[in-house]
């Protein structure tokens, strides 16, 4: 920040750096292996959250709010993804997507949980907790 008394630039604390280093604000929809491999590149280090679901599922559209919910909640913790695996049938095959919804976290691009089937919001904001520490 510059400051216009001493004429100079002032120094701000790391904490404040890194957060130019946000996450992004909304949930990020992926279409292709492209676009989530870029996504991977750009937050290595970032925890991801992906949502796996497709337009026919009746129950990916009831976890739609709690995901989105989640989102706001965490959205500084953890990069959130939705997949429509019905469309890229490619992403569901590598990850091992057998049933919808289906949340997959990765890190680094491997997966390092899922949870299979309708959760509630109270037990995947554990979840989430427990991943974030």
């Amino acid at each position: 920040m510059f400051n216009n008394e001493l004429g100079n630039y002032e120094v701000t604390e790391p904490e404040m750096l890194l957060n130019f280093q946000s996450y992004p604000k909304e949930i990020i929809n992926i279409r292709t292996d492209e676009e989530f491999n870029s996504i991977v590149r750009q937050y290595p280090e970032k925890v991801f959250a992906i949502d796996c679901w497709a337009e026919w599922c009746g129950p990916c559209k009831l976890f739609t709010p709690i995901f989105k919910k989640l989102q706001e909640e965490f959205r500084k913790d953890f990069i959130f993804i939705r997949v429509n695996v019905g469309e890229n049938q490619q992403f569901a095959l590598k990850n091992r997507v057998t049933s919808i919804p289906a949340l997959i976290f990765m890190k680094g691009g491997k997966a390092i949980n899922k949870i299979v089937g309708l959760v509630n919001h109270e037990s995947l904001r554990k979840v989430l907790i427990r991943l974030k520490n």
